[in-house]
């Protein structure tokens, strides 16, 4: 994998790969207020595996988000995101990333909110890898739109971005 400079990250061994939820989270930023003001929050990733192949082309991701654990450390939002009108956690509550290796440092897959499964590329940042374990972080800009995540136009933005950081035991 290489990043948009060309410099080449140091792959982890292949296997099976478990994502450690506890070190692991997406963290998103947003706006609200129409645009004035920012938003910061986390959802909690509730399981994951990463297949790791020799290629690397052949290798898989598969992320599942807590959607009903959504904390932007404001109760009254946090209620708001996962009431019907937006997220409807309690009739969707897991939010789906599944993707292959990409070109270069992508990871080229889709993203299932709400039922609505759509195209979703991430960027990887960066990548540690150590002796059965590797990091990862990668971002990527999400159009709730797009997922049928309509509600409060003007009041909540249109766009968030994610950046996701896994940390993945053999």
């Amino acid at each position: 994998m290489s990043n948009e400079s060309n410099q080449e990250f140091a792959l982890p061994p292949t296997g099976a790969y478990k994502v450690d939820t506890a070190a692991s989270k997406i963290s998103f930023a947003t706006r609200h207020l129409f645009g004035l003001g920012a938003v910061h929050g986390v959802f909690p990733i509730r399981s994951g595996t990463v297949q790791v192949t020799d290629p690397v082309a052949g290798s898989n991701v598969r992320v599942e988000i807590d959607a009903a654990g959504v904390n932007s450390a404001n109760p009254g939002r946090d209620k708001k995101v996962r009431a019907k009108s937006l997220l409807d956690t309690a009739n969707h509550p897991t939010i789906v990333f599944s993707a292959g290796v990409g070109e270069g440092s992508t990871l080229t897959g889709t993203l299932t909110v709400r039922d609505v499964t759509r195209p979703l590329t991430l960027q990887v940042r960066e990548l540690s890898v150590q002796q059965g374990t590797f990091t990862a972080r990668a971002t990527t800009t999400v159009d709730r739109y797009e997922f049928g995540v309509l509600g409060m136009k003007g009041l909540a933005a249109r766009m968030l971005d994610l950046t996701v950081e896994v940390h993945c035991t053999l």
